[in-house]
């Protein structure tokens, strides 16, 4: 059996993710339907010890359960990345906020320092429906309104990559460099 840090389970303050750590969450994000002992056969450690710190990672927020939806099979056939500035006044900041929590098609919204000071991920049915709904009612509670339709995917969504990143990083003597890489799976 491979030595990890004992499971770091304080309630004071932010979590501290060690090595085995990294290595589980790198392996649920890879296969998320990984069992306990599946996880610990990669870890090299009891499989008690590997649902100790699943279920410690989820009392404290750090692995949220989720799931993924392909809109485009739904119908669902336009996303955008919207950048926008409220106009000027806390009246302004107020509609525009109360904009984004009630518009069920803003499916994403963040406050950001950069261009916008708002940026929102949108989904349509199609680009007419996107422009003539969302688009059109968020033009008037803004200052200056910038969309960027998706055309097509280039990489998809991949934490395990970070995961493995932050493990290699953090953890420099671990064979990392291997792990979640298909020709290392055969």
């Amino acid at each position: 059996m491979t030595r990890y840090a004992p499971l770091n389970d304080t309630d004071e303050g932010e979590f501290t993710a060690d090595e085995l750590d990294l290595l589980i969450i790198g392996e649920l994000l890879r296969q998320p339907d990984s069992t306990f002992k599946g996880i610990a056969k990669v870890a090299k450690v009891d499989q008690r010890t590997v649902a100790r710190r699943i279920t410690s990672m989820k009392d404290k927020g750090v692995i949220k359960p989720t799931f993924e939806i392909d809109w485009d099979r739904l119908g669902v056939r336009t996303a955008a990345f919207v950048g926008c500035t409220t106009s000027v006044g806390e009246k302004a900041l107020s509609k525009l906020r109360e904009y984004l929590m009630r518009d069920p098609r803003v499916v994403e919204s963040y406050e950001t320092v950069g261009t916008h000071q708002y940026v929102l991920k949108v989904l349509g049915n199609d680009l007419s429906d996107l422009r003539n709904s969302v688009l059109q009612d968020l033009e008037p509670l803004t200052a200056d309104l910038a969309a960027s339709v998706i055309s097509s995917e280039v990489k998809k969504t991949d934490y395990f990559q970070f995961v493995r990143y932050l493990r290699e990083s953090r953890y420099p003597m671990t064979r990392a460099s291997a792990w979640g890489d298909r020709a290392a799976q055969s």
